[in-house]
């Protein structure tokens, strides 16, 4: 799912293993969602695309900002026994750099120039990429981001390195006992 909020705007798309069905023009379903309180001035809509994209958008003429995000139906769950931390390991390189956006920190970097912030976590049935920054930066921001899925680079040069960030992030939230109570927890 992607969530954004543009020109006071939010997507949330959710992206699936097994998409990519035939291409057509614009989206197969489209409807707006009118449940909701009286008192919410936000426009919702849901649409799934034709490569079985489903997205959610929300109008917010209040909002300021513009924030986005994918949840990839992947997660540590998924992992094979043999690789360990392969999901989160995926969910770092993503963000290295794409082929049409090579830098490593390019997509970093241009949110921190529009005010913005990118982060992502792996739970157990999903993986979760998300940025948020000013209007001025939606356009070249999701241009950026689909890029991301579309055409990820995960350049070998980066492999060490964020092998050893996971191991650090790892080695710190096995220390918090929260942590330790969900692995317990989701284990059973």
């Amino acid at each position: 799912f992607i969530l954004t909020a543009a020109a006071g705007f939010v997507f949330f798309f959710c992206l699936s293993p097994g998409g990519g069905r035939p291409h057509h023009s614009g989206p197969l379903v489209s409807f707006e969602l009118e449940e909701k309180p009286r008192s919410d001035a936000k426009t919702y809509k849901f649409a799934v695309l034709a490569n079985g994209l489903q997205v959610v958008s929300v109008r917010d003429p209040s909002s300021e900002r513009a924030a986005y995000a994918m949840a990839v139906q992947a997660g540590s769950w998924d992992d094979p026994v043999e690789l360990p931390g392969l999901a989160h390991f995926c969910e770092h390189m993503l963000f290295l750099g794409t082929d049409k956006f090579p830098e490593a920190s390019g997509y970093d970097n241009f949110a921190n120039a529009y005010g913005g912030e990118v982060n992502a976590f792996t739970e157990p049935e999903m993986t979760v990429y998300f940025t948020e920054l000013s209007q001025n930066g939606l356009d070249g921001g999701l241009d950026r981001f689909g890029d991301l899925f579309r055409a990820p680079r995960f350049n070998r040069s980066f492999v060490d390195k964020e092998v050893h960030a996971i191991d650090s992030e790892h080695s710190k939230n096995v220390q918090d006992p929260a942590w330790r109570i969900t692995s317990v927890l989701h284990s059973l």
